[in-house]
């Protein structure tokens, strides 16, 4: 009988030791969607709720197959995504945005003689509902894969920001882990319009994560904007290929700070179409956090 209850107590033992180390393994595994254009391809843990928050500015040139006609100057105050884990490899997601934006047409276009300025005041842009599934994780030459669908909701907005037309987008998301500090990361997805305009647009990104240790890591990535891939090198005009860098620091095992910076790869022609030459920079910086709550806090530095 002793000797029973001693197995037994092994028994316990050893499942407590697997799942403290698994529940340990889960809140050291954090991972964040927030700084540049990739999305992770991993799931917060079961039953964990995740916050990611920016803030963003942004200006970026108008082109059509000839001219730049026009630049676009937005703020973003409040990027809001809502990250819960209904299953090992499943989460839902829902995100907001809060901001505005002014496109300023050019002298030349349509006939304006001045620059014709168009905002779009603060307010919050359709909400978005999303799902991640992990489909794959990172073994030796196999990379962490992750399907990612998000449909926007055109009528859950702010009056001026509404639309009529509904946003898909999917994307596979990868990850392959070089050595124990670079990380290479990859996104490939589409985008469908669907309402009163119907259109798909492909995008892509790319990019290399440097870990020199755990609580700071920089990055370098390239990507395209699906809704400027139509636009790529036809006519002579520049292509819609971006770049951003950026520094995540993460002080706690439930806590990540980020800032990111970028740009065009090659600066539009500022010509407008009176033939006068019209200066023009192009860039975006951003900023923000991302939260876990429910996870074992504690301090990595």
């Amino acid at each position: 009988m002793k000797i029973i209850s001693f197995l037994i107590l092994c028994v316990l033992a050893s499942s407590w030791c697997a799942y403290a180390q698994t529940a340990e393994s889960a809140a050291n595994s954090f991972s964040s969607d927030r700084a540049g254009a990739s999305e992770s391809p991993f799931v917060t843990p079961r039953r964990t709720l995740q916050l990611e928050w920016g803030f963003s500015q942004e200006r970026q040139a108008v082109r059509d197959y000839q001219f730049m006609y026009a630049s676009t100057h937005a703020t973003t105050y409040s990027a809001l995504l809502l990250r819960y884990a209904i299953h090992e490899r499943v989460e839902i997601r829902l995100s907001s945005d809060l901001g505005n934006r002014e496109t300023t047409t050019l002298p030349g276009f349509c006939g304006s003689e001045q620059p014709t300025p168009e905002k779009i005041p603060t307010g919050f842009w359709p909400l978005r509902l999303g799902l991640k599934a992990n489909i794959s994780k990172n073994v030796g030459a196999r990379p962490a894969l992750a399907l990612l669908s998000e449909l926007s909701l055109p009528q859950i907005a702010s009056e001026k920001h509404q639309t009529t037309t509904r946003i898909i987008t999917n994307r596979l998301a990868g990850q392959n882990e070089l050595n124990k500090h670079f990380h290479l990361f990859y996104n490939l997805g589409a985008t469908f319009l669907c309402g009163s305009r119907n259109d798909m647009g492909l995008f892509y990104s790319l990019g290399l994560r440097y870990t020199p240790f755990k609580p700071i890591s920089v990055f370098a990535e390239t990507y395209t904007n699906d809704d400027l891939l139509q636009f790529a090198e036809v006519g002579g005009f520049s292509s819609p290929m971006f770049w951003n860098i950026g520094l995540t620091l993460r002080p706690f095992n439930y806590l990540q700070i980020d800032a990111s910076y970028g740009g065009d790869y090659k600066k539009p022609k500022p010509y407008n179409y009176d033939g006068s030459e019209q200066p023009f920079l192009s860039g975006q910086f951003s900023f923000g956090v991302a939260y876990r709550f429910f996870a074992k806090q504690e301090r990595r530095i």
